[in-house]
């Protein structure tokens, strides 16, 4: 039983990363590129890492925020630095800075961990 239960879990967990590479596999693709500006530099404690508010225009007119990290803009951007943005025109609540975007499918690290993590799931399901 707990074999079946470890094979259940390492499936949804690779759809999981197969979903998730595909809607950045998409944004890549389909993306439409606007300039967004950030208007908040958020600093927080030790422990967590700074954020850039960034908002932006998508062809619909209505204005919308996207949160990124430092590391995904680029160097020495600061509250009114224009960020190249993609977003995707049919949803366009889902963007991403176009330094984030534009790397490659190995760069992801979360989804890399995921599928190793699956993959050790269903190979030592047997030994559970």
């Amino acid at each position: 039983m707990r074999q079946i239960s470890a094979c259940i879990k390492a499936f949804a967990l690779l759809v999981f990363v197969a979903v998730q590479l595909r809607r950045r596999i998409t944004l890549r693709r389909r993306g439409v590129e606007v300039p967004a500006v950030c208007f908040r530099h958020l600093q927080p404690g030790k422990r967590r890492s700074a954020r850039l508010y960034l908002r932006y225009v998508p062809a619909d007119g209505r204005g919308r925020v996207r949160i990124a990290r430092p590391r995904d803009c680029p160097p020495g951007t600061g509250v009114g630095s224009e960020v190249p943005l993609l977003y995707d025109p049919r949803t366009p609540e889902r963007s991403e800075t176009v330094c984030r975007a534009g790397r490659r499918a190995w760069r992801h690290l979360d989804l890399c961990g995921l599928s190793l993590l699956a993959v050790t799931l269903a190979v030592t399901s047997p030994y559970v």
